[in-house]
């Protein structure tokens, strides 16, 4: 069936989960499915491809920004991009910090059909 969620939200937000999909290109087509053309999808975190721990969801493509920015072209144009260096959690007591360098994007969806889902 179809489902309910097609083009039914004006604004997607996602933060440090596009690199921890196994599937980015399924990722894209997921946020281009929701959309409604004209909405807007903004997204922060870093490339990273940290799935070696998880087996059960294999080893996924690690695709460079210029790669992800190809597969966005098909559904969205993109407005806004820049790296921005982040911390991701820090412990002042122990001076452990973890720093990423993320891509910050913000997106609008265009009116190009997102074709069927197949069984990936």
């Amino acid at each position: 069936g179809k489902s309910k969620a097609k083009e039914s939200f004006d604004c997607l937000l996602t933060a440090y989960a596009l690199d921890l999909s196994p599937n980015v290109f399924r990722f894209v087509r997921t946020a281009a499915h929701i959309l409604r053309p004209g909405g807007v999808w903004a997204n922060f975190g870093p490339l990273a491809y940290d799935t070696d721990h998880d087996e059960a969801i294999g080893h996924g493509l690690e695709l460079s920004w210029e790669e992800i920015k190809f597969a966005l072209s098909h559904f969205f144009d993109i407005q806004e991009e820049e790296w921005i260096d982040a911390l991701h959690a820090q412990n002042a007591q122990s001076l452990m910090q973890m720093q990423y360098t993320c891509i910050f994007f913000k997106a609008t969806r265009n009116s190009a059909p997102v074709p069927m889902a197949t069984s990936d």
